[in-house]
């Protein structure tokens, strides 16, 4: 149409058109709608998020790109995804940890769980410890029993914990994530 010049994004379908073109094909069916850029990502994300071989670090980058465009909303940016709110947690909670873990998480080579106990480590001891768990080949529950050494209860801490609430290291916030059995009590894991 005039108004756009006769030119068009492609928002979804990007490789089924580009497909179409090696086939030489002229005309293809198509939906042709107005979006704002925001409606425009969302549409873009929604169709890549259906993929069966999504990753799940994919995952929680589209995660956090969905909380950060919904101002830190975990409520609509998990409406937005179709997920629930403990799904945007979970999949952002795998965003602390570091980039040699979410490799491993990524290549199979630990699961979900061990990658979520790393989580509140620091980088250094993340990349230690993978080590350790790949060539050991360590179980969640020997990682769980290690890391325990590791950490120390915050209750029994002799400064003020306030801070703490929203540490990364403190364990408090892997409580119930992929339903695992890790420890109910906040525990420091950067001593």
């Amino acid at each position: 149409s005039d108004e756009h010049d006769g030119k068009f994004e492609v928002v979804a379908g990007n490789r089924r058109w580009v497909a179409a073109q090696q086939l030489g094909l002229s005309n293809i069916p198509c939906n042709i709608r107005v979006m704002s850029d925001q409606i425009a990502y969302e549409s873009h994300c929604a169709e890549n998020l259906d993929r069966s071989d999504l990753s799940l670090v994919d995952e929680a980058k589209a995660a956090q790109k969905f909380v950060s465009m919904y101002e830190g909303d975990y409520s609509e940016a998990a409406k937005r995804l179709g997920w629930t709110e403990k799904k945007i947690n979970d999949r952002l909670q795998l965003l602390r940890c570091s980039e040699n873990v979410l490799n491993a998480l990524n290549d199979d080579e630990i699961t979900i769980t061990h990658a979520v106990i790393l989580s509140s480590f620091s980088e250094t001891l993340q990349n230690g410890t993978l080590i350790k768990i790949i060539n050991e080949k360590w179980t969640v529950k020997t990682l769980q029993e290690r890391a325990g050494l590791a950490k120390k209860f915050l209750h029994t801490a002799k400064f003020d914990v306030k801070d703490c609430a929203a540490c990364p290291n403190n364990t408090i916030h892997q409580n119930d994530l992929f339903s695992t059995e890790i420890n109910s009590k906040a525990q420091c894991a950067n001593l």
